[in-house]
């Protein structure tokens, strides 16, 4: 009897193990948390032009869902489903009081380059649910932000994570007739919340991907951008050395 409970523990041990790993692979080694590309952009008082003019002193607020959660978020699943086709709790995450520093434009060669660096700000992300109360698709949105649930429910719930941005940027390109694309990036810092505890000594994480100016907005009006991306896990930093005083570690 002692045998085969000690081939189950066994057994259970890999299985939790493998089940670990495979999230991990999924994930690989960069990204911590991993938002879902019905995440949108908005911009008050004064709407944001094409191909991306956002005038100065406008405030930007993003809001969305998480996709997915990777280390040291394992435990966190956004799609469970419970009791059928009801969903179980959701996860959404905000970026708010960013304020437009104005677009500049650069051109180089038939590409001209939209620019726009927003001042320091915060950011949330809130656990919610049953059931999921904020908008699932771009269809969905209503028009006119702030409006209906925009902000208001992805900013409902428990607050597991806040902190701050920095180095906000939005860049957006546009080559001859073709229609244009953008990305941005900046510097999160971790400083709060439930789950503070998990990433206290992360420092400064990289929040970036893409910013969908064309051809993916909400069919409602109001927004300037369709948002997906992901904050990635701090590199471990490496030291340079020599052989000699590698070698005088193990002496």
């Amino acid at each position: 009897m002692k045998r085969k409970i000690g081939v189950a523990a066994l057994l259970g041990l890999l299985l939790a193990g493998a089940l670990t790993t495979s999230a991990q692979a999924q994930c690989g080694t960069g990204p911590m948390i991993i938002f879902n590309t019905n995440s949108f952009a908005y911009e008050v008082p004064t709407p944001v032009t094409s191909p991306y003019l956002s005038p100065a002193g406008n405030s930007l607020t993003v809001v969305g869902l998480v996709q997915k959660f990777c280390a040291p978020f394992l435990d966190l699943n956004p799609v469970i489903l419970v009791s059928g086709t009801s969903p179980d709790t959701e996860f959404t995450f905000v970026f708010s009081g960013l304020t437009s520093g104005g677009t500049s434009t650069a051109t180089v060669g038939s590409t001209k380059i939209y620019t726009t660096v927003y001042s320091s700000a915060g950011f949330e992300i809130w656990r919610d649910g049953p059931p999921r109360d904020a908008p699932q698709t771009a269809a969905a949105m209503p028009g006119g932000p702030p409006a209906g649930a925009v902000p208001g429910a992805y900013k409902n719930g428990t607050k597991i994570l806040s902190g701050t941005l920095a180095n906000f940027t939005v860049q957006v390109t546009k080559t001859g007739t073709n229609n244009p694309n953008g990305s941005y990036r900046g510097d999160a810092t971790f400083t709060g919340g439930t789950l503070y505890s998990r990433v206290q000594n992360t420092g400064s994480t990289l929040v970036h991907g893409n910013w969908c100016v064309f051809g993916c907005l909400p069919p409602a009006g109001g927004y300037s951008a369709q948002v997906d991306g992901k904050f990635d896990t701090p590199a471990t930093p490496a030291h340079s050395s020599t052989w000699g005083a590698i070698k005088q570690l193990y002496r």
